[in-house]
């Protein structure tokens, strides 16, 4: 990466100053291709060193010329040129073209400093008071370990040695077993059929695995200031440090991502169906979506109906499904992605019923109340849900919820709603009419 970056900057120094050949010409439109950002950067680069172009000029005529014409340009107070000895003469004019070299010097170190600075997400008032109400509530709650080295066995490296760090003061057991029945030696098998880069494989090597329970979250901040907002029954695989090409995590569940920008290197989330690549936005992505773009929750039996879904809030990123192409996404747009089934589809939506988790609010929109309570009983640790007809289960609900408190006022809703009645009894509910 390091000799990257410097032959960037060689070619973009020679680009200025009109000494680019024909080969390295075509090495800076292809990374110029690569993205907006660049050419963006490079035209910034440009306005700023016009002067080079004066520079150049100078150069190319002779000197007794280039006197006259320097303090033309420069309003230097012009004396006849037979009154000045020669020596002078070139020691002036040198003078002000070393001054003109300087600051294009200085003009690219800007550039370079600009297009490599990071830049941390602006977390909202509304998230902020989520993730203390999520504390409050005990619902912040995550288990971190040290990726085993079998994860990737094509490295040559040594196995790391697994250990378990508890991010949340409540003690509780840690299950080995995800939601949908896989244990961590099946998804870490899965993973490593991913079709990931050998450089990403080897950067994620000594990289750390953290898991929310079925009925918990977790905000979680990486190395380079990006928030990740971790729904329930997710995993995310992330280096400690990222590396100077790019950000790589993995992604098993949904999450909210806040990316911080850095033009320099983009962020790039793994999942088994394809990747989502960006450089500094907002998005969500799930990975067990449903085809109505909803978790997955235990009404859905057949896989093969899942997908992953991208939801972009603000900026732009492209989405790359395996063994597929690349497609740029804009806000207010949703990607779905389903491998085993060779699809995929962009449509504009209301970014709301996707992304309102991330502000402790649940949106349903003309959802069915078996898929609701599905959806509702692994977070508040309801064991079952009896339905005294089977017709009430196919009753449909609109309506905001708040994610955060006791499950008793969000009952008082939906029995307002769907105008049926609501029994607990211990980790068990009834619904009859």
């Amino acid at each position: 990466m390091k000799r990257l970056e410097k032959d960037i900057e060689r070619l973009v120094h020679n680009k200025i100053l009109g000494l680019i050949s024909p080969e390295e010409e075509a090495m800076l439109e292809a990374w110029l291709n690569m993205s907006d950002k660049h050419r963006d950067s490079l035209k910034e680069m440009e306005d700023t060193a016009l002067l080079a172009q004066r520079y150049k000029h100078y150069a190319s005529i002779d000197n007794e010329k280039a006197w006259e014409e320097f303090t033309k340009k420069t309003g230097i107070e012009h004396t006849p040129l037979h009154t000045h000895s020669k020596s002078i003469r070139k020691k002036t004019f040198f003078k002000y073209a070393a001054i003109f070299a300087l600051i294009i010097v200085g003009a690219s170190i800007l550039w370079y400093l600009q297009y490599t600075k990071v830049t941390a997400p602006e977390i909202s008032p509304e998230v902020k008071l989520a993730m203390q109400q999520s504390r409050e509530s005990g619902k912040t709650y995550a288990k971190i370990e040290k990726l085993s080295a079998n994860v990737f066995p094509q490295s040559n490296e040594g196995t790391i040695v697994e250990g378990e760090e508890t991010l949340s003061s409540t003690s509780q057991s840690n299950v080995g077993n995800s939601e949908d029945g896989k244990n961590v030696a099946e998804q870490d098998a899965q993973i490593s059929s991913m079709g990931i880069t050998a450089m990403t494989k080897e950067q994620l090597l000594n990289a750390c695995r953290i898991t929310t329970r079925h009925d918990k979250e977790f905000w979680l901040t990486l190395d380079d200031g990006t928030l990740v907002h971790m729904n329930y029954n997710t995993r995310l695989i992330y280096p400690e440090q990222f590396g100077r090409s790019d950000r790589n995590v993995i992604l098993d569940g949904e999450a909210y991502f806040m990316v911080a920008r850095d033009k320099s290197r983009p962020f790039i989330v793994h999942t088994p169906q394809g990747s989502v690549k960006v450089y500094g936005t907002e998005f969500v992505v799930n990975t067990k979506a449903t085809e109505n773009g909803n978790w997955k929750t235990e009404d859905n039996k057949d896989t093969s109906s899942f997908h992953t879904s991208v939801v972009l809030v603000k900026g732009s990123v492209s989405v790359t499904p395996t063994h597929g192409k690349e497609h740029m996404m804009n806000p207010g747009q949703l990607a779905r992605i389903n491998a085993q089934k060779s699809q995929f589809d962009v449509e504009n939506v209301d970014v709301t019923p996707f992304v309102s988790w991330n502000t402790g609010v649940l949106v349903f929109e003309n959802c069915t109340l078996e898929h609701l309570m599905n959806s509702l009983k692994k977070w508040y640790g309801i064991k079952h849900v009896y339905y005294k007809d089977s017709s009430i289960q196919q009753l449909h609900f609109t309506g905001n919820l708040k994610r955060y408190g006791s499950i008793d006022r969000i009952l008082q809703a939906i029995m307002l709603s769907c105008n049926v009645i609501i029994e607990q009894n211990g980790e068990d509910i009834i619904i009859h009419q």
